[in-house]
């Protein structure tokens, strides 16, 4: 598996949009594979996003798609405690093409993900569901956006750490 492999992946679910309210999607093909990841309409979608993308990147490795299917859940959190404690994965706490970048959102349990594509300056360029041109953690689509390598521990979105899968 390469970082460009996943990142690869992920390009090709560029624009994707919800229909409002976490209630599906405009593409049904799109809507699909979300529920067979385990998307139930009005969940927040993000990590779910990012665990299609995952385990259409290792789909020739089927038991590498299933340890990732008992590592994801539907919280950010969660899933990087799981990545933590995984023998397959590492985590850490550089920014590298085709990891996956955790945010908390404030000491709660809630949080962001999105997929690394490059680093340059300080800055990360990730793919990321449930976003929209605003930078929200909450949004319409899966878009591109430019964040900041920034380990803060405010009431926002605060960097946990970054999921390597290869």
């Amino acid at each position: 598996m390469t970082p460009e492999k996943i990142v690869k992946v992920a390009e090709q679910y560029l624009n994707q949009q919800e229909i409002s309210g976490n209630k599906g999607w405009i593409d049904k093909d799109f809507e699909a594979k979300m529920k067979e990841v385990g998307w139930q309409p009005t969940h927040s979608w993000c990590c779910y996003f990012t665990e299609l993308v995952a385990k259409e990147a290792f789909k020739e490795k089927p038991d590498t798609v299933k340890a990732l299917g008992r590592l994801f859940q539907a919280s950010c959190t969660a899933t990087y405690a799981n990545f933590s404690g995984s023998s397959l994965f590492k985590v850490g706490k550089v920014p590298k093409p085709g990891a996956l970048m955790v945010w908390r959102l404030g000491q709660g349990w809630k949080g962001h993900i999105g997929i690394v594509t490059s680093v340059k300056d300080g800055l990360v360029d990730t793919i990321e569901g449930n976003t929209n041109k605003e930078g929200s953690r909450e949004g319409t689509h899966v878009l591109r956006k430019k964040r900041k390598l920034a380990w803060t521990n405010g009431p926002g979105l605060n960097l946990v750490g970054f999921i390597y899968l290869c």
